[in-house]
């Protein structure tokens, strides 16, 4: 079994993995976390509205505080999400074209400690330690070196066994991951 694979990445896979991204956040603790203080902070405003513009809280304004929070902390965290999602295709293209780097083939050998990366300008390793976290689906393996910046390596180029290899070793090394 060889130890490389060449990825050369396009406009298209760029897209899909930042939409692989985009919705690995969807589906986490920091957006249930962000509802939360968004709902905490919509019930603080709807209760010192109430109680200024009233001067007390009865059980009826009570009601009406838990309703403008939960609705207004989850639409405007929703409406949030929604632009994003419309606009990543923009952005996600945008970002393509000036990375100019991520247009070349980029030869990917593996080793026991590290992910190395060639391209004809550069040379990077990416030891399994230094890694914060993994994410995959059907279609693309995601290897984070911060919470939005990512290795994107779409599972077309890279053979199940490498794959599978690249999963454990980062297992191993401490770094956690989930698949979509």
């Amino acid at each position: 079994m060889s130890n490389t694979f060449t990825v050369t990445l396009t406009e298209k896979h760029h897209l899909e993995a930042n939409r692989l991204h985009f919705w690995s956040g969807v589906k986490s603790k920091k957006f249930i976390w962000a509802l939360l203080r968004l709902t905490v902070l919509y019930l603080a405003v709807a209760i010192a509205a109430t109680y200024l513009s009233r001067g007390s809280l009865n059980d009826a304004n009570w009601i009406e505080i838990v309703l403008i929070g939960t609705v207004g902390g989850s639409a405007v965290l929703v409406l949030c999400y929604i632009i994003g999602y419309a606009t990543l295709s923009r952005r996600s293209k945008r970002l393509f074209e000036q990375q100019k780097m991520l247009h070349d083939p980029a030869e990917y050998s593996v080793s026991d400690h590290a992910l190395v990366a060639k391209t004809k300008l550069s040379e990077m390793a990416l030891p399994f330690e230094h890694a914060l976290k993994w994410l995959e689906n059907e279609n693309f393996f995601l290897i984070y070196h911060t919470d939005n910046s990512f290795q994107i390596l779409p599972t077309e180029f890279v053979p199940t066994e490498m794959l599978s290899d690249i999963r454990a070793k980062l297992v191993d090394a401490g770094c956690l991951g989930r698949r979509l």
